[in-house]
């Protein structure tokens, strides 16, 4: 069962009257009446089994019940440094990153992208990046949305570091193995690991070349030519349940 964001603070036993977009998406959208029971979480992630009691035109009553376990996010912490693709791509890739469990996604205008980093900057796109989070979340169960944020360029995504990061970039054409790999063979699998994925139009030679610089090796995903948004599901879904993935 999908949950509800209450908007309030929680606590098991209370009644309290239920207001706003999400209350009036869980009888409008949802049809859930009185009697009822849903799942919600408050501000502070915690979540609860509740039941609607009862409704007017402007708010649920609603009785908190018992406290609900929250899904663990994977072992390995995955960072999505993502060259800028277009608006529809790129909503898909915040939404299925989200459902996989990366904790971070930083997106940045590649020498190939389409998209001007003015577009990439706005607070419209922005919001909408985090609304399309927030219903990942609620849809698979996640307590938060991944960190999403917006670098100035490759050189200010290759900066955004994490302890004992293990570096991927995805290179099309390239022989090496992919993510997950080396741990299979007997070597410890990354606390985290950030992986580069290029936009629409690929690489640059200097692309290739400055993240080589920054401890990033090429790695591939395969003989096909594979969309941004493709490329980015496969290998978060290698980095984070491939054969050497942490635990």
């Amino acid at each position: 069962m999908t949950y509800f964001l209450s908007g309030c603070p929680l606590a098991v036993g209370e009644v309290f009257e239920w207001s706003g977009a999400e209350a009036h998406h869980a009888v409008g959208s949802r049809r859930i009446r009185a009697g009822e029971e849903l799942s919600l979480q408050d501000p502070q992630g915690r979540r609860f089994r509740a039941a609607l009691e009862g409704q007017s035109r402007k708010s649920l009553t609603v009785r908190v019940l018992a406290p609900e376990a929250v899904p663990p996010l994977p072992g390995c912490r995955v960072t999505l440094l993502q060259g800028a693709v277009k608006a529809k791509a790129a909503e898909e890739i915040v939404q299925k990153i989200t459902e996989l469990g990366v904790a971070r996604l930083a997106f940045f205008p590649a020498e190939r992208s389409t998209v001007s980093p003015r577009e990439l900057e706005s607070g419209k796109t922005q919001t909408r990046w985090e609304r399309i989070a927030w219903e990942a979340c609620k849809q698979c169960g996640r307590q938060f949305p991944p960190e999403l944020t917006v670098a100035g360029g490759l050189a200010e995504a290759l900066a955004l570091t994490d302890p004992a990061a293990a570096n991927w970039m995805f290179h099309p054409g390239e022989a090496s193995a992919a993510p997950g790999l080396p741990a299979a063979k007997g070597k410890p699998a990354p606390a985290s690991v950030r992986l580069l994925i290029g936009p629409e139009g690929g690489w640059t030679a200097e692309e290739v070349r400055r993240a080589a610089g920054a401890g990033f090796r090429p790695v591939g995903l395969g003989g096909m030519i594979l969309r941004a948004e493709t490329a980015a599901v496969a290998a978060c879904s290698l980095a984070l349940f491939g054969p050497g993935a942490a635990d």
